[in-house]
């Protein structure tokens, strides 16, 4: 089928489920109907225009292609529910029809730009062109040999923790007590277990209408004490965990670099404008021993992930341990502030002032840094992006190696790539979730095309500066399309990148290693052990 088939024949689909509703005997009109047939009629409209020949011939067929078989998957699902239509719909039938509506409405928001791709984009050329070629050239393929089964592996797992907070957070308004708000939590897994069908759902139904502090709510369950103690049994402890305070000694990070004259000390307690950070070590050192004199002068310089809205250090230790524990070296995770209280640029000043209080005062620890890499997963990968860019754009010494897990490279809205669509059905990141991390993060007045703000646009002035970069991403993450154009761009600039690129894999994967989860992420965590230990010089 060519393109003007494909776009033709979504048309006729679309007309004829608006048809079917328009002259359906409903006794009492469903609530969101509508609004469906509201969104329907703009989509067709929109699509009705690209049928002229001298759209067809300016349109990227293959981004359009890729968009209008996946609004096929859910306008034949939406027909499939209205041949079941009864003259008053059941509570199910109400709630599907909720559900296909909010998937419906983000991939309406996408139309307008799907066609408009430049057709040398890099997701728009065939996988044996010269491009692709040099990239999968870098590119390690994990997991292959078993990608449906990790899928299942996935879905299962995401399925019973949304199925859990659909159930923890069924009144958005009136959140129940913390006893149980975990009671019910726990019943998710059930719920799942006995018709995972009604468990999505619900999980499906919780994600179309999220507001920003539900959101916040949810990712932030990790860092309650009940949920601490839970992970702590199913994640190694380290023998070092120590939090403390660092000064802000540095100018503001979009400001040109200047050290202020300061011998402001680091705090064990907290102290207002001053940055939390966590130090792991697998042994006491520096003032935390009898041998204040032992100095470390290798570790690692971690960002945690979120959305930029959420969770901490302390929620990502089940991989950052394993971490401190493989390579025998600190590892210092940054607590930066939160958005929507604490909107760009303020993370990623938190994490610069953390940085160069480490290189200028790291000494008075035990730390003396001569050699460090930067970490970061999602939300936490665009901030170790962004500060290696401040770094090196700074005229200062920057690390001897990067590695980020599934990095948010591009929060520009109003771009598209095929991956984003996995967001329609991801129950970690939803699509509605999307949309709400970046609203918060943003703000009013940052620049999505500040290389500080969306990484994939640092120039390439930088990037022939970078040292090697690793990145590791699922191939149904929402978040891998860019992760491949970064590549591309280091490669380009002649420097070392590597890719691990893993099958079935969804987002958020080294979250997912602690006991009980899923086995096979275990993998992603050794795997950046091992690039850390290579870029570290550690035998």
């Amino acid at each position: 089928m060519n393109i003007y088939e494909s776009i033709s024949s979504t048309s006729t689909m679309i007309g004829e489920i608006i048809s079917y509703s328009d002259n359906f005997n409903f006794k009492q009109l469903p609530k969101d109907l509508p609004n469906l047939k509201l969104i329907l009629s703009e989509m067709k409209c929109k699509i009705d225009s690209l049928l002229s020949e001298q759209c067809c011939d300016n349109i990227n067929i293959y981004s359009t292609s890729d968009y209008l078989d996946y609004l096929k998957t859910y306008l034949k699902e939406l027909k499939t529910q209205s041949q079941s239509w009864k003259a008053t719909l059941k509570t199910s039938q109400e709630e599907d029809l909720k559900i296909i509506l909010s998937k419906l409405s983000t991939l309406y928001e996408y139309l307008e730009i799907v066609p408009n791709v430049p057709k040398d984009d890099l997701f728009s050329l065939s996988p044996t062109h010269d491009r692709w070629i040099r990239l999968l050239s870098i590119t390690e393929k994990c997991h292959a040999d078993i990608e449906s089964k990790i899928h299942n592996k996935y879905r299962k797992l995401l399925g019973r923790i949304a199925t859990g907070q659909a159930l923890a957070f069924k009144d958005k308004n009136n959140p129940p007590p913390a006893a149980k708000k975990y009671f019910m939590l726990g019943l998710g897994p059930v719920l799942y277990a006995l018709s995972k069908k009604k468990a999505l759902r619900k999980a499906n139904l919780f994600y179309t209408e999220p507001s920003l502090e539900l959101a916040s709510q949810i990712w932030n369950m990790l860092e309650s004490k009940m949920l601490r103690k839970l992970m702590k049994i199913v994640t190694k402890s380290i023998k070092f965990d120590k939090v403390i305070y660092v000064p802000k000694l540095a100018t503001h990070v979009l400001e040109s670099f200047i050290p202020f004259n300061s011998q402001e000390k680091y705090s064990t307690t907290p102290v207002d404008g001053y940055v939390m950070a966590r130090i792991l070590s697998t042994k006491k050192f520096g003032v935390f021993s009898k041998k204040p004199d032992i100095q470390y002068n290798k570790l690692i310089f971690h960002i945690h992930g979120g959305g930029f809205i959420s969770m901490s250090s302390a929620s990502h230790q089940v991989y950052t341990n394993v971490w401190c524990r493989e390579l025998k070296v600190p590892v210092i995770s940054i607590d930066y502030r939160l958005a929507p209280k604490h909107p760009y640029p303020a993370g990623l000043d938190d994490v610069w002032q953390a940085w160069h209080w480490l290189m200028a005062q790291g000494k008075s620890l035990g730390l003396s840094p001569d050699q460090y890499v930067i970490v970061g997963d999602s939300a936490g990968g665009n901030l170790a992006l962004a500060l290696t860019y401040k770094i090196l754009s700074s005229g200062l010494s920057g690390p001897c190696g990067i590695v980020v897990a599934y990095p948010a490279l591009n929060l520009d809205k109003n771009s598209f790539s095929p991956s984003l669509l996995h967001a329609l059905e991801d129950l970690i990141i939803p699509h509605t979730f999307l949309k709400i991390c970046l609203d918060a993060y943003l703000g009013d007045s940052a620049n999505v095309n500040d290389p500080t703000v969306s990484p994939i646009h640092i120039e390439n002035e930088i990037l022939e500066k970078f040292p090697p970069t690793r990145i590791m991403v699922g191939n149904e993450d929402p978040l891998h399309d860019e992760c491949f154009r970064f590549a591309e761009k280091l490669m380009m600039c002649g420097k070392d990148v590597r890719i691990a690129e893993y099958a079935g894999a969804a987002h958020g994967g080294l979250s997912y290693s602690f006991k009980g989860g899923i086995k096979e992420t275990k993998d992603m965590v050794m795997k950046a052990a091992v690039w850390m230990k290579e870029m570290l010089g550690i035998n």
